[in-house]
């Protein structure tokens, strides 16, 4: 067994360091699309995130004996949904880590303290703070390109988590919707509708500093 050693973060250098371990994990993956740091950063920064509202959680690092971020893994506390759902649960996400399982191992063995420690009985994830957040874990389309609304992971992630006694809740399937090259007559008509009812127009930009404006 890999001596791993997890421990918990909380200053800008380390949350750096928790995001930008997923894109190194993926770089040069083709189908993996790389993390946006600094929407990242806000997502872990409790004064930028309102879900800090009724949300708690801690995020972790994991390092080997050499002193290399191995993974990383967020336990939060959703009190809102365990309100609305009358349960005791806990969650994890942001979870990465390397082709090792005592790094997985390790990883969430301090996510499930760090919540039962909380008076919670159960843990799901992947998950992030709400149900706006990315969710779940990639069990098949690894050589599909990763959209936004979905989490991609190495193949790994899935044997690794049945090892350790996780169990899938259920399937949420993405489908691609190829579009026509012409825009059928009805749709057109509809969207007009649409147009003049709310007196909404469409906006052209040539360049990117007329957007910010």
């Amino acid at each position: 067994m890999n001596l791993i050693k997890v421990v918990a973060i909380s200053s800008k250098r380390d949350i750096k360091s928790y995001v930008r371990f997923k894109n190194n994990l993926y770089r040069g993956n083709k189908y993996a699309v790389p993390t946006l740091e600094m929407d990242e950063i806000a997502t872990l920064n409790p004064k930028k995130n309102p879900a800090s509202d009724f949300c708690e959680w801690q995020c972790y690092l994991a390092y080997n004996e050499k002193g290399d971020i191995v993974g990383r893994i967020t336990a939060i506390i959703n009190n809102n949904a365990n309100k609305t759902w009358n349960k005791k649960e806990g969650r994890f996400g942001f979870f990465d880590f390397i082709e090792d399982i005592d790094v997985a191992r390790a990883l969430l063995n301090t996510a499930e303290a760090w919540i039962k420690e909380r008076g919670m009985n159960a843990i799901h994830g992947p998950l992030g703070f709400a149900d706006i957040d990315e969710e779940g874990m990639l069990v098949e389309g690894y050589d599909e390109l990763s959209t936004m609304a979905a989490l991609y992971n190495y193949p790994y992630y899935i044997d690794f988590m049945t090892q350790l006694g996780y169990a899938k809740d259920i399937d949420w399937i993405e489908m691609i919707i190829k579009l026509p090259e012409e825009i059928p007559e009805r749709v057109v008509k509809f969207a007009s509708i649409i147009e003049q009812k709310n007196n909404l127009r469409v906006l052209k930009f040539k360049s990117a500093e007329e957007i910010i404006k």
